[in-house]
């Protein structure tokens, strides 16, 4: 009985979403209107403008053939048109939106995410189940200057009601007697692309600082989606081997970013310092389809995460201790990581996606009553198809393992849990259209050092999305 009423909550509750949302969008559509009416009459005349010339390019090729015999009538609209330049229509632009100069370059862009998530506990735990609605908007623009510089600016939903910490959720959730969300920067940076640096086999050499979607890449044990570092980086790529059925780039990455800043003593600071080196290769010749091929050695060095403060109070699943000044994580971290993944695609099986993934905390060293050993931490998946174009979809699998000093948990993902957790995460995703997407996904995962707790050693969560583009 329990279980069919959550259901019918959940039914109505969703249900709720889809009218709510497809309001929004009408209303929006209406605010627009003057934009729009602008909009399809400068359309309108480029249309025109165009039909006068494929009128002309034709006029002359008959005149070519016939020696001028006859002439093709003008194209509907082609009058109003004939006369109408390139210089008439610039002109015409700039009267209606001034000096419209900056928009050159820009792309604006965006997406809204609607979500149910279910937390169900094991019984003998002391927390309830819950479930919750939720959302997550993004919206911003990028700004390319010229071929060497761009720059990039993106506002994101945050979860708001005394969250302003929160580094590793953009979720909101619907709560708190209909309470106004918060708005946040996502990202701010901008891209110095050098020419000049792309010399011979050297290609891709950018310098990339601000606050940036995270370059490093690998699945979520070490790195949840949402986390933006703040700081720099560089990378660079070059061609390493190029024949007829196997091409390789080595690619390299240096980041130095910002994790604490403080003053009132040297180690009130902490950075993160990471550097990575990889191999990126297309074989041919083995399936109808090139085979891709991925290989990345990471190595993280977290300059005084540890100390108290600097990890924002937030273990997440790391052992922490007394220390000097108040509480602070059991163990240093420098961090080794490797990634692999191929993906190939053999008919009649859709694309495939096969990846490993290991990690090994080597500056470790806390007691074994404070997960001292615990350093290590692995994962395997496999992903089938690819949702991209309309009608497509995919379905992929992971098995993770995380042990509770293996990396710092306050960054990883939020969903799983943080460190000191292994189980099963299984996901879906279905493109109805090019804008319009469905994804399910389910952890169930348990914890490590379940057999020292009493409660909430086992946690299953399952979320359902839709997720609109723009």
């Amino acid at each position: 009985m329990e279980t069919r009423i959550m259901m019918n909550r959940f039914l109505k509750g969703f249900g709720g979403l889809f009218i709510f949302m497809f309001a929004v969008t009408s209303a929006g559509f209406a605010d627009d209107a003057q934009v729009m009416t602008m909009v399809k009459d400068l359309e309108k005349k480029m249309n025109d403008m165009q039909k006068t010339i494929d009128w002309q390019n034709q006029k002359l090729k008959t005149l070519e053939q016939s020696k001028g015999s006859y002439v093709p009538a003008a194209p509907e609209g082609g009058a109003a048109a004939e006369g109408y330049s390139t210089k008439n229509f610039e002109t015409d632009l700039k009267e209606k939106l001034g000096d419209y100069g900056w928009i050159n370059g820009m792309k604006f862009g965006g997406d809204l995410r609607l979500r149910y998530e279910g937390r169900m506990e094991r019984p003998s735990s002391t927390s309830n189940d819950q479930n919750r609605f939720r959302y997550r908007l993004r919206y911003g623009f990028t700004k390319t200057f010229n071929e060497e510089m761009k720059l990039g600016f993106r506002m994101v939903s945050a979860p708001g009601e005394s969250a302003s910490l929160t580094r590793n959720s953009t979720n909101a959730t619907f709560d708190n007697q209909f309470a106004f969300k918060d708005i946040a920067i996502d990202t701010a940076y901008a891209t110095y692309t050098p020419t000049w640096a792309n010399y011979g086999p050297v290609k891709g050499v950018a310098v990339t600082a601000g606050k940036f979607e995270n370059p490093i890449g690998g699945s979520f044990m070490v790195w949840d989606g949402d986390i933006m570092p703040e700081g720099i980086y560089e990378t660079a790529a070059f061609k390493a081997i190029s024949t007829d059925h196997l091409n390789t780039d080595v690619t390299f990455l240096a980041s130095q970013f910002v994790v604490e800043e403080g003053s009132g003593s040297e180690n009130d600071d902490a950075e993160l310092f990471a550097w990575q080196v990889g191999l990126d290769s297309k074989i041919t010749g083995v399936t109808d389809d090139p085979v891709s091929v991925k290989n990345t050695l990471t190595w993280y060095d977290w300059s005084d995460l540890a100390e108290p403060g600097n990890f924002g109070g937030v273990a997440g699943g790391n052992f922490t201790a007394a220390g000097t000044g108040g509480t602070r994580l059991a163990t240093a971290f420098n961090v080794l990581q490797l990634y692999n993944e191929i993906g190939f695609k053999v008919d009649p099986v859709p694309a495939t996606k096969l990846w490993f993934e290991w990690l090994t905390n080597t500056a470790e060293n806390a007691d074994d009553s404070l997960g001292g050993g615990q350093d290590n931490a692995w994962g395997i998946g496999i992903k089938l198809g690819k949702a991209k174009d309309p009608k497509t979809w995919e379905v992929g699998y992971g098995y993770y393992w995380l042990e509770a000093n293996s990396t710092p948990g306050v960054f990883t993902d939020s969903d799983f849990g943080g460190t000191d957790r292994r189980g099963s995460v299984l996901s879906a995703k279905y493109a109805f259209t090019k804008y319009l997407q469905l994804v399910a996904a389910a952890f169930w995962t348990n914890r490590i050092t379940a057999e020292t707790l009493t409660a909430d050693e086992a946690r299953n969560l399952y979320q359902l999305d839709l997720i609109w583009k723009f």
